[in-house]
């Protein structure tokens, strides 16, 4: 039966109290905010009659539920993708850190990574610019772990590789797989755009922003520092983390450009969890370019694709990460070469102590 709407200054009124599923047209009108009043029923009142559903039903929706912020804080601010001047800018980046600075204790290395950010905003001389990253291990390295008794902790496992590589697909795979095994599992994609700090990366990936090589590679850096609070407490909790993307593919894609050093590039990300297990998937050759929407965001090219390959290979090489290597081949052969790999990490990585990665002191 369709359900016929009245249009009156506004507000739709509903010819009689709410008992079957909304039609497409209501559900559309109620996901965007409009208000819904009901007419009273015979021998009623009108204003006892009424009853306004503003989004009562289909509440608007809410970026990243598991970002850790201050409750009832806005994540989002409003960001001027187009600054005029390197002064207006840095008052954007200030905008950021004000946002950050609600909650200080949890995001110290967020704050600290912004202010880094500003300074090579700021700065042209690159020894003055990595002078800003020189206490960036000390900063980075001081957040504990927050370990619970008697519980195992979880596993954390990365998948790395150049774009359409197969990342996302054998992600989702993997936790589907061990969801199907009662593993608790959370899927987590760097970087994550919902967040402040995502969209400015959103902004510069999509071509409607431009900054300092140093800037871009700070602000992926402190993306992924906002999440280690949560990413702690759900390992903790024996929750086994699947990443699409992490710090290596921050250090891969940054280390290709002018005047960034790999070591330059790594020191934001030392002290981050270090990962259990990083799966590197090749690419078949050609494949990037044969996608429908390769070239839409700013490293989709094939020279990028082909630097960042190379740099994750030469990461892979460094023994204090275990890293596996998966060839191509089928979406099923790739997944099957993959659980193999996955399950002595399952069975051994909860009964040693998370390291951090390329942290000295380890």
């Amino acid at each position: 039966m369709i359900v016929k709407l009245k249009a009156i200054c506004g507000i739709f009124i509903h010819p009689r109290p709410r008992t079957k599923l909304m039609n497409r047209r209501s559900l559309k009108m109620a996901s965007s905010g409009v208000a819904f009043v009901s007419r009273p029923e015979k021998r009623q009142d009108y204003s006892e009659g009424r009853r306004i559903m503003t989004n009562s039903i289909f509440p608007p929706k809410v970026p990243n539920l598991n970002f850790p912020v201050m409750a009832n804080v806005h994540q989002s601010i409003t960001f001027d993708k187009q600054p005029s001047s390197k002064a207006g800018f840095t008052k954007e980046i200030d905008k950021l850190i004000a946002e950050y600075q609600r909650n200080p204790e949890s995001y110290r290395e967020v704050i600290h990574l912004l202010k880094c950010a500003k300074e090579c905003e700021t700065r042209t001389e690159e020894s003055k610019e990595m002078e800003c990253t020189r206490n960036l291990v000390d900063c980075t390295t001081a957040s504990e772990d927050c370990l619970q008794d008697n519980v195992l902790r979880g596993v954390l496992i990365v998948f790395e590789g150049a774009d359409c590589s197969g990342k996302s697909t054998q992600s989702s795979r993997l936790e589907k797989d061990l969801k199907s095994r009662s593993h608790k599992v959370r899927l987590m994609r760097f970087p994550d755009r919902s967040t402040s700090i995502g969209q400015v990366i959103s902004a510069y990936l999509e071509k409607k922003l431009e900054m300092n090589d140093r800037t871009i590679h700070l602000l992926f850096s402190a993306n992924r520092w906002e999440f280690v609070q949560q990413m702690r407490k759900d390992l903790a909790a024996g929750v086994t983390l699947v990443l699409d993307r992490y710090a290596f593919s921050g250090v891969a894609y940054s280390a290709r450009k002018p005047g960034l050093s790999l070591s330059w590039c790594q020191a934001p990300e030392r002290g981050l969890p270090c990962p259990d297990l990083v799966v590197l998937l090749e690419t078949p050759p050609g494949l990037p370019g044969q996608t429908r929407r390769f070239g839409c965001e700013r490293y989709e090219t094939s020279v990028a694709q082909s630097n960042a390959s190379s740099c994750l290979k030469k990461l892979a090489d460094d023994p204090t990460v275990h890293w596996e290597i998966i060839g191509t081949g089928s979406e099923d052969d790739v997944h099957q070469q993959i659980l193999a790999t996955v399950e002595p990490v399952l069975l051994n990585a909860p009964n040693s102590p998370l390291g951090r990665l390329w942290n000295k002191q380890d």
